[in-house]
């Protein structure tokens, strides 16, 4: 539902009542940007999720938070404190119900912010990365994909993010599909993040276990049926080693590549992500938990 802060909680009502008249399952899902569970608009608290309007929201603080993340703005601690919090408002189905957006028609391309392009006295229609900021906006991107499936949610690709697309705000970011002219390095990437979200039932309905560190690493675990996917993030542009993860030694699965790996030895490339499939869960003295929760 678009702008649902402009419209007034009794009509939300009505629309939700005549959705499920037409379908039983259907589900609502609402435009709105901030925290959903507190939100005021017009001088009134909204009653978004008091059980007769949406049943989930485009989750913008989550995007505003990987933003601050892959831009080096917040550590990895202060951002997974703040989806905890959002995590914690939120009622579990609407939580899990939430479409998790990376790229969106109302804003500036993600590659175009990811490479940090310049605000004031450029030519926005024209404008396009250069090769060097181009790279690291893509490596950015994909770490963002990552994080993006793996996380509890619904993941949401706004068209032409996966293909490379690039433009300011609107109307600059509603170019259409390059069709023949994709990122085939990127789309590769993106598809096979997808497709591991899709055969992993861990990240579809599994726990999400935030850690806190000092590190500059953002890891979280899901967890579900009795297996773990360890997810680890680096936040840097250098190599960080994950030494000491486990109780013990045990060899452990990437679920991206199939391979088997050593769980206690990874290397985490710069901007890069690891994710290590196991039954046991973490034991390293350098990470605290802050869950567990949904």
């Amino acid at each position: 539902m678009d702008v649902a802060d402009e419209l007034p909680d009794d009509f939300i009502v009505e629309i939700k009542k005549a959705l499920l008249e037409e379908k039983e399952d259907a589900v609502l899902i609402g435009e709105v940007w901030e925290d959903a569970s507190n939100k005021v608009a017009y001088d009134q608290l909204r009653q978004y999720f008091w059980g007769d309007e949406l049943d989930a929201v485009m989750n913008y603080p989550f995007r505003e938070a990987l933003l601050d993340f892959a831009l080096e703005k917040a550590s990895p601690t202060n951002v997974l404190q703040r989806l905890l919090s959002l995590c914690e408002n939120y009622p579990a189905q609407q939580w899990l119900g939430n479409m998790n957006l990376i790229g969106s028609h109302d804003r500036t391309r993600i590659l175009t912010r990811l490479g940090e392009a310049p605000n004031h006295h450029v030519d926005k229609e024209n404008f396009i990365l250069d090769e060097e900021s181009y790279a690291k906006a893509k490596k950015r991107l994909v770490q963002l994909c990552a994080i993006q499936m793996s996380f509890p949610g619904v993941p949401c690709i706004y068209y032409g993010d996966e293909a490379g697309v690039q433009g300011y705000e609107d109307p600059h970011n509603r170019k259409t599909y390059p069709w023949g002219n994709e990122d085939q390095e990127l789309l590769s990437d993106f598809r096979n993040l997808t497709a591991l979200r899709d055969r992993e039932d861990v990240f579809k309905r599994g726990k999400w276990l935030p850690y806190q560190s000092d590190t500059e690493v953002l890891v979280y675990s899901r967890y579900f049926d009795g297996i773990y996917i360890h997810c680890f993030f680096n936040q840097k542009d250098h190599d960080y080693p994950l030494e000491g993860l486990f109780e013990k030694e045990l060899n452990a699965l990437d679920p991206l590549t199939k391979k088997t790996i050593s769980g206690n030895q990874v290397l985490l490339k710069p901007k890069g992500y690891a994710f290590i499939k196991t039954s046991a869960p973490l034991k390293a003295n350098w990470l605290k938990p802050m869950g567990p929760v949904y």
